[in-house]
């Protein structure tokens, strides 16, 4: 998928998943919505777009499913960092470029404070960042240089 093709499909899903900045965001619909596939795993998104629900992302879980996850969306390509405030479960992430590339991958610990105080970059500029339930990326063999494919 080209990027602007990528961008659009991520557009449509992010305008069906409409939700109140501050109320956290739903948990994600097996039936439907946005999904990241790799390798034959599929992951249900839900949609962090705003500067809001980038804040809160999965802050505040106490457990996320294998089929899980959530997709932040930037508007233009930037080296990002994450990191693990507020978190109560550890986390898989990978940076995806423009297209969906994976550019880069971590797997973020939860801190015994919830504080944050460890960052994990792309190193490189990435568009997206998709958190899912940590192991989860090595389980389904997902590897830097892979595509992943995102679907409204």
């Amino acid at each position: 998928m080209k990027a602007t093709s990528l961008a659009i499909a991520i557009a449509a899903a992010a305008l069906a998943g409409c939700s109140h900045p501050s109320r956290p965001a739903a948990a994600p619909n097996a039936q439907g919505g946005p999904t990241a596939s790799v390798n034959g795993h599929t992951w249900h998104l839900e949609l962090a777009r705003t500067y809001e629900q980038r804040y809160q992302g999965l802050s505040g879980r106490t457990s996320l499913s294998d089929d899980a996850g959530m997709l932040f969306i930037y508007e233009n390509p930037q080296v990002l960092e994450f990191c693990m405030r507020g978190c109560f479960i550890d986390l898989d992430i990978a940076f995806l470029d423009e297209q969906g590339v994976v550019v880069s991958m971590h797997t973020m610990k939860a801190e015994p404070d919830r504080v944050g105080r460890v960052a994990y970059s792309s190193g490189q500029p990435a568009q997206y960042a998709l958190e899912v339930a940590a192991g989860s990326l090595a389980r389904h063999n997902v590897a830097v240089g892979q595509q992943i494919h995102i679907r409204p």
